[in-house]
């Protein structure tokens, strides 16, 4: 479940409590909006009376989503002031032209980027100090309030390759084919790299139910407070991402350092041809917490949330010692300022910077840039990076979204376009044939008015075909693409399997739509004319979940689909590919669906690893439910992971690899 669908269950939940017509959602969305992010920071301003009151409520309701977004905020990227109107003759999404500098500047000098800052910093402190006062509060104070939060943990059916030893072995679950993910686990056939504890990479031999240690990879320890994230794994090559927050020697210029204290994600990139005793090659810091990264053949794009130091207080501090604490440092420098992407109207003092490296210098950064603006998401592709925003304005949502070119490590700004709703699903925005295809849910005004819309773009993200209104108070929970069709799912108390025609981008068309019970979080292809679809059953009355649902799709035919086949595993509360699609392992040419659950039972919890079948003619098959623990200490991620090496599946913790043989009824056959 990601946070867009916590928060309309939250919605939903709260349907059920009498509260007051002033603090009812749609009548404070009518003067605040929520923003999503994934830096570690978020700024809270404090308000006394009444105001506070609301305030407090919208701040409750969207945690989830990190800080505030100011009241009337126009959409991030786009050339117009104006959030798309959700009427129903409106026949596509207003997008910008294809000049990026309609959309953003570039900065001349630092001065520049202090001055957008400064010009959002004032414009929201007086729209909260009119919200304020509109709500009957006369005395009105304000102060910044930095307070830590978590970070965010960070298409076509892929896989990554990475090379080793047998060629029968399972790869990352990836979003798009030929752009490969780091996770926490990762194989090459013959080895099993595993980031254990968020402190080191565990090292692993395998040879059927034989295992051995052969080693751990710390990090640098020069580092300070470093937490590995995940890894990359390209033939002899390792490349680890960790987030620190650590002291760096800042160069302002050629005679001036200084020493400084602030959130920093590196990249250490590694030699293993000997596994053994494996070598570092490189390292590269980049300012700001971890949001995600994508590898495209030999190089790593990395993508972080920064949020300067001193908010609030820049006229006293970076006005004085030279900027040095509202810009980012890539590698140690501060980043130029022509690699400072300003939009026309700032609507944040928060950047999101965007780097790569070439693995075969792991220690040089190939380019850099940095945006002042928030990111929810990124979709990449093997030659575009589309960023996403949500805009939250008045009685409507809209997303942003800005598209980057890259080439050989050289990003540059291409275009930006704004599609009206919310993108609720990783798999709901997709890039064909020089076209963006994009579904979202949108709402005008509350939420029982919700309705689907299917976007396309053009290559310059120009709006050339949309369908609106489709299946009106559901919300979409899941969705795929396979050349010219789409298929996605929406729910409220049944799910409706929908099908999208794309062959003519400029009138994308429904096909079909088939209504069932329950709905589906994860859809993956399953061989020929089979849709795999992974979620829960649900009391089509109630919406009372009745258990973890695997449902068999026929596809054959997009205008007559039909559910064939499905499977109800009760005492499951959560499943892993729920929160995040790389940990699940699924491939029909090995007949393996795998994944991790939990159940929450009064005092004690179950955790289980469950692998299925599938067959035609007689359905899902259970083949594997190892049950972990039932112990309400043991967390889920110390064992998130299966994956097969020719015939052994593998079930990996964080300390703990478990080995069962598939020809012998998944037997377990090995433990380390």
């Amino acid at each position: 479940m990601n946070d867009e669908k916590m928060l309309d269950k939250i919605k939903q939940s709260a349907n059920s409590c009498e509260v007051p017509t002033s603090l009812k959602p749609e009548s404070i969305t009518d003067k605040l909006s929520d923003k999503k992010a994934t830096s570690t920071t978020k700024r809270i301003y404090q308000i006394g009376g009444l105001a506070a009151a609301a305030f407090a409520l919208v701040i409750g309701i969207s945690a989830l989503n990190g800080p505030q977004m100011s009241m009337n905020e126009a959409p991030m990227w786009s050339a117009s002031e104006e959030v798309p109107e959700m009427s129903a003759d409106s026949e596509v999404a207003e997008a910008t032209n294809e000049d990026f500098s309609n959309i953003f500047k570039q900065a001349k000098d630092y001065k520049d980027v202090l001055d957008a800052m400064d010009d959002y910093e004032e414009t929201m402190r007086k729209e909260m100090e009119s919200y304020a006062r509109s709500s009957g509060d006369e005395e009105v104070s304000f102060d910044v309030v930095e307070e830590a939060v978590a970070e965010a943990p960070s298409a076509e059916s892929a896989s990554a390759d990475t090379g080793g030893g047998t060629s029968d072995y399972s790869k990352t679950n990836l979003q798009v084919e030929g752009v490969d993910e780091s996770d926490i686990i990762k194989t090459d056939g013959e080895y099993i790299y595993i980031v254990r504890n968020n402190r080191e990479i565990r090292i692993v031999k395998v040879n059927g139910a034989d295992m051995e240690e052969v080693t751990t990879v710390k990090v640098d320890s020069a580092d300070d407070d470093v937490s590995v994230s995940e890894i990359y794994l390209d033939g002899d090559k390792l490349s680890v991402i960790a987030h620190g927050y650590g002291n760096e020697l800042r160069k302002v210029d050629e005679d001036t350092f200084f020493m400084d204290t602030r959130s920093v994600t590196r990249v250490y990139t590694y030699d293993i041809s000997n596994r053994q005793s494996p070598k570092l090659l490189g390292r590269v810091s980049q300012d700001g917490s971890y949001s995600t990264s994508r590898k495209v053949g030999d190089y790593i794009y990395l993508f972080t949330s920064f949020y300067p130091k001193y908010l609030g207080s820049m006229e006293n501090n970076a006005r004085d010692n030279g900027h040095i604490d509202m810009v980012p440092y890539i590698n140690e420098e501060m980043i130029e300022p022509a690699n400072i992407y300003l939009p026309i109207q700032p609507q944040t003092t928060s950047y999101m910077v965007m780097s790569s490296v070439n693995l075969k210098k792991p220690s040089e950064i190939v380019d850099r840039k940095a945006v002042l603006e928030d990111a929810s998401d990124f979709y990449v592709t093997t030659g575009s990076i589309y960023v996403r925003k949500e805009n939250w304005g008045g009685r409507t949502t809209s997303t942003s979204i800005a598209k980057f070119s890259f080439k050989d490590g050289i990003i540059k700004g291409e275009s930006a376009g704004v599609v009206p709703g919310r993108i609720t699903d990783t798999f709901a925005i997709n890039e064909y044939n020089n076209t963006l295809r994009v579904l979202t849910t949108a709402h005008d005004g509350g939420w029982e008015t919700e309705e689907n819309i299917v976007s396309v773009f053009d290559e310059r993200m120009n709006a050339i075909g949309q369908i609106r209104g489709i299946a009106k108070g559901e919300t979409i929970y899941s969705a795929r693409f396979f050349g010219e069709l789409g298929y996605f799912v929406t729910f409220r108390n049944v799910d409706p399997l929908f099908a999208v025609d794309f062959s003519d981008p400029h009138n994308p068309e429904i096909l079909g739509e088939l209504k069932i019970t329950g709905y589906s979080e994860y859809l993956h292809f399953y061989g020929k004319d089979r849709l795999l679809g992974i979620g829960w059953e649900v009391d089509e009355h109630t919406g009372v979940r009745q258990g973890l649902k695997l449902s068999m799709f026929d596809i054959s035919d997009p205008t007559k689909l039909d559910e064939i086949n499905k499977i109800v595993i009760q005492n499951v509360d959560a499943f892993q590919g729920e929160y995040d699609y790389k940990a699940l392992t699924i491939s029909p040419e090995k007949n393996i669906i795998g994944l991790a659950t939990t159940w929450w039972g009064g005092d004690t919890s179950a955790y289980n690893y469950l692998v299925f079948s599938y067959e035609e003619g007689q359905g899902f098959k259970s083949q594997l439910a190892y049950a972990f623990a039932q112990d309400n200490y043991i967390i889920e991620h110390e064992f998130s992971r299966g994956i097969y090496i020719d015939n052994i599946f593998y079930v990996i913790a964080s300390d703990k690899i478990y080995a069962f043989d598939m020809e012998q009824g998944y037997h377990k056959v090995g433990e380390l």
